[in-house]
């Protein structure tokens, strides 16, 4: 085999084989060609965090961002000017450096709002801010040499076709992502950047997301799966542009899963997108048809196979096939190492609403040993809500009322078809009328997630009455740490305000949702949902 360590085509051709063929095929020829290669181990930088951030298991986050740390002390990022090399080449070269060590910096950033903590999201939002500072400097510098090549040529200055054109590519896409996650980060992490007059544009960063993924750059391939989940998951999970439905968001997934098709044939990872687009049309049953594609797979990453086991497990949920989600969520609690005691909340809560309550109860005590991250939001969730059943097991109401909470807190009901949230609602009243009239936190949450599936329903009228409902039980769900369900209900009334055009009422609603309730697992997830409701109200 040819020496091709410094050919940027072998980078961009590990990345791809990782779409293609899965990742030992990728890892394979970046590893034999890397010695030492900044751009190559800046490729197997991206491989690790991609898959970290599909999977999102601790242990693999923290190995991802020891070797970013690595990579970056190999390259200069200083705050000096380009140096005096002669060559134009040798510039080239630098600036490529330059723009790893930014990728660097974003990596960790994004692994670090892994974690979805108040916390997490200001040390990420400063580690975006300083690859910012290097992406600008970059761009700045562009813009001089192709100015005093301009004049060389006689005035023809240099484009994206020209020799610096790569490097323009490469910071593309690190352009993208900061002003893209800039913008989706909650108030309350973006207070200390804003403080330095540092802040995203949201279409800012689509447009330079979409330049990344035309270009011949080894980041194209990584471009366009950030394309895929900001349209298939981030718009529809944060409410963003679906005013008039999620047709736009459909249109734009679609657009970016064909032009991924033609540089990678079908797969598995894309695939997985294109059945979060069958979500976006209220269509599970092919949805799950593309899931199962997905995992069926030879060439599927694992994580990819595990992200579908997860959105069949839910599906089954929807169809109130609880026997067929609980034993996929137990397979999930046993072979992923993210959050065991999550799935296997998930997993009780489904054998206890098919009947099962002896095996759900055993599942349910197991939850505390199983839990290993205790600073994470999800299993700060799932123990304080498993301790009440450590001695006594849920009854078929409890259970099935605190799954459907998940599926409303986790986004779930919104993919719901027509037959899917009339059943769902008609088993929650039955639900909510065999629970104990004391049970005043339970009975909140099974009005909450009554309200949204009548809101998705365009009925307006029902939606504000159980919303209100929940919101009455507020002081209660405080007391015993259930924020979220009043929390959720303000937000929730907002929402129905501005379906109505009552802007004023809708402002008045998210504020005390936004002000109104803190310290609470959801609370990063709500803050970014509330901002983007408010920035709408002035588009």
């Amino acid at each position: 085999m040819a020496d091709r360590r410094n050919d940027p085509a072998v980078a961009r051709e590990g990345i791809t084989l990782l779409f293609r063929s899965g990742v030992e095929e990728a890892e394979s020829l970046l590893q034999e060609n890397s010695g030492g290669n900044a751009q190559i181990d800046c490729a197997l930088a991206y491989i690790r965090v991609v898959r970290c951030l599909l999977s999102w298991e601790p242990d693999a986050i923290d190995g991802a961002a020891d070797y970013l740390k690595k990579v970056e002390g190999r390259c200069d990022a200083s705050e000096s000017a380009l140096p005096d090399l002669g060559s134009l080449k040798a510039k080239q070269q630098v600036m490529l450096l330059r723009v790893i060590a930014g990728d660097c910096q974003l990596l960790r950033a994004l692994l670090t709002f892994t974690k979805m903590t108040i916390p997490g999201y200001v040390k990420g939002g400063i580690l975006l801010r300083s690859a910012s500072k290097i992406y600008k400097k970059i761009t700045k510098e562009l813009e001089k040499l192709e100015e005093g090549q301009g004049a060389v040529n006689g005035g023809a200055a240099l484009g994206s076709a020209s020799q610096f054109g790569c490097v323009r590519a490469a910071c593309s896409l690190g352009f993208g992502i900061v002003n893209l996650a800039m913008s989706l980060l909650p108030d309350k992490a973006l207070s200390l950047m804003k403080l330095f007059g540092f802040a995203g544009e949201r279409q800012v960063g689509l447009d330079a997301l979409a330049l990344s993924a035309t270009s011949d750059d080894m980041r194209a391939p990584v471009a366009m799966l950030c394309l895929a989940w900001f349209h298939g998951i981030g718009r529809p999970l944060l409410g963003i542009d679906v005013r008039e439905g999620f047709a736009d968001a459909v249109a734009c997934s679609l657009a970016v899963i064909e032009q991924s098709e033609r540089e990678f044939g079908a797969a598995p990872v894309f695939c997985y997108f294109r059945g979060r687009t069958e979500y976006l049309k209220n269509n599970t049953e092919k949805a799950m048809e593309s899931f199962r594609m997905a995992a069926d797979s030879p060439s599927a990453l694992k994580e990819v196979s595990q992200l579908c086991l997860y959105e069949i497990a839910f599906i089954h949920v929807l169809n109130r096939n609880f026997a067929a989600a609980a034993p996929l969520f137990e397979t999930l609690c046993k072979e992923t190492h993210w959050s065991p005691g999550f799935y296997a909340y998930l997993a009780a809560m489904c054998l206890a609403s098919d009947g099962q309550i002896s095996a759900s109860h055993d599942l349910l005590k197991k939850i505390p040993s199983l839990v290993t991250k205790k600073n994470s939001n999800y299993e700060k969730f799932v123990l304080r809500k498993g301790a009440r059943f450590l001695k006594t097991p849920p009854t078929v109401p409890i259970a099935r009322t605190l799954l459907m909470e998940v599926v409303y807190l986790w986004n779930y009901s919104l993919f719901a078809s027509t037959k899917q949230r009339e059943d769902l609602m008609e088993m929650l009243r039955e639900e909510s009328a065999a629970l104990d009239i004391n049970e005043t936190v339970l009975l909140a949450a099974n009005a909450l997630v009554q309200g949204a599936l009548n809101m998705e329903l365009n009925r307006l009228p029902e939606a504000e009455a159980y919303a209100r409902v929940a919101i009455q039980h507020s002081d209660v769900c405080v007391k015993k740490k259930e924020h979220q369900i009043p929390a959720y209900a303000t937000f929730l009334i907002g929402t129905i305000h501005q379906q109505t055009g009552d802007l004023v009422q809708m402002k008045q609603a998210m504020t005390r949702a936004k002000s109104g309730f803190s310290d609470y697992e959801m609370e990063g997830r709500l803050q970014t949902k509330i901002k983007v409701a408010l920035e709408s109200m002035s588009s």
